[in-house]
């Protein structure tokens, strides 16, 4: 099965109940109108962003090489391993969340790419994860890089 598929799938898993136990808006059911519309939305973007996403993770583990700072680094490495993904996990979702917000949302050139992210006349899960290919591409492989 596709990396894709099984992330469709596990989403739905644990999206969908989470959304039927409290919902944003009651009266908007699982299969509200334009979900087909989302769901190959989500499958025609997410293969290639995988794919653009495992190009840029060589550049940037090269670019440590160069960019990196070898006392915090060697700091970081002696913390253990448990503490190192925790720290990576976090580091990453803050360099996301500031591209995404500080420059998708601000910034007026990329937010006319990014508004359609923003445009779903109904808002889910499978909505939310419906973004276009490149903003998502400049987001997520750019917080690879602290």
């Amino acid at each position: 099965m596709d990396w894709f598929l099984l992330d469709l799938l596990l989403m739905a898993l644990i999206y969908v109940p989470l959304e039927r136990i409290w919902p944003q808006y009651p009266e908007q059911g699982t299969f509200r109108k334009g979900w087909v519309q989302d769901v190959v939305y989500f499958m025609s973007t997410h293969l290639p962003i995988q794919i653009l996403s495992f190009l840029v993770l060589l550049p940037a583990t090269q670019a440590t090489k160069y960019l990196g700072v070898p006392v915090l680094q060697q700091s970081i490495a002696r913390l253990p391993w448990l503490l190192q993904f925790f720290l990576a996990v976090v580091v990453a979702d803050l360099a996301e969340y500031f591209i995404h917000f500080g420059a998708l949302h601000k910034v007026p050139f990329l937010w006319r790419f990014h508004a359609i992210h923003h445009s779903s006349k109904a808002l889910d899960w499978i909505a939310a994860r419906a973004p276009t290919l490149w903003t998502t591409h400049l987001s997520a492989d750019l917080s690879l890089f602290p």
